[in-house]
Parts: C-alpha cells; structure tokens; sequence
C-alpha cells in the first residue's frame, strides 16, 4: 500500500500544470541601418522569451543566441516590454551599452528596438 501511494504522489506531481511560458516571435520588417541588414542582425530576425527562466533570446533565421537575463518588465493594458541591458566590445578594445527592448502587444503584434548610445535606434515589427 505505501508503494502505491508513493507512486500515486509521485504521478500527481509530475502532473502539475506549468505555469511557465515560452512566447515566440517573428520579425517581418525592419527599420534603420541602411546598409545590409543592419537591423536584423541587431535587432534579430526573431525573438523569444521564456518567463519562468526570466531570459530573453534573440534569433537569426538560421539559430539562437545566447539569452540574455531580463532586466526590467513592464505591462500595461495593451502590451508587455522585456528590457535588457548588456555591454559589448567595439572594434577598438572598448566597451559600448546597448538596450534592447521586445514588446508584445495582447493583439499579438511585436515590436523589437536596439539602443546606444550616439546611435539612432534599430527596430523591427512582426508577429507573436
């Protein structure tokens, strides 16, 4: 009976619903960087977020990149942002901010931007 029991907890466990999610998305039009796909290759082709790992990745249309941890959320009634912060090397041994910010819109439109400074912004829009 305790073997049962065991194995009936256990069963009931692994059955639990998940309440992390996995949301995707794809970019269809691009805007700065006019110059060979500069805002697709920043601002990715695609993106995912996972929200039980708090991480957002950032996707070309052959693979992913490495997640980067999220920073900051914020909702509203219409849309959630995913920021990030991160710090990159530049061609000439320094280090360069850049914010990247993925917005998903309830009606299932997304929005992608890339920021640094001294720099316009890079966006993208497409489809959740």
């Amino acid at each position: 009976m305790k073997k049962l029991s065991a194995i009936l907890a256990l069963v009931l466990a692994l059955s639990k619903p998940s309440y992390a999610e996995i949301i995707e998305c794809q970019f269809t039009s691009w805007e700065g960087g006019t110059k060979g796909g500069i805002a697709e290759s920043w601002v990715g082709a695609r993106f995912r977020v996972d929200t039980e790992k708090n991480v957002l990745q950032i996707g070309s249309k052959t693979g992913w990149y490495a997640p980067y941890d999220i920073k900051k959320v914020r909702t509203s009634k219409e849309f959630t942002t995913y920021s990030v912060t991160t710090s990159l090397k530049n061609d000439k041994g320094g280090n360069h901010v850049v914010r990247y910010s993925y917005r998903i819109y309830n009606d299932g439109r997304a929005t992608g931007r890339m920021r640094q400074d001294r720099f316009l912004p890079l966006t993208a829009s497409g489809t959740c």
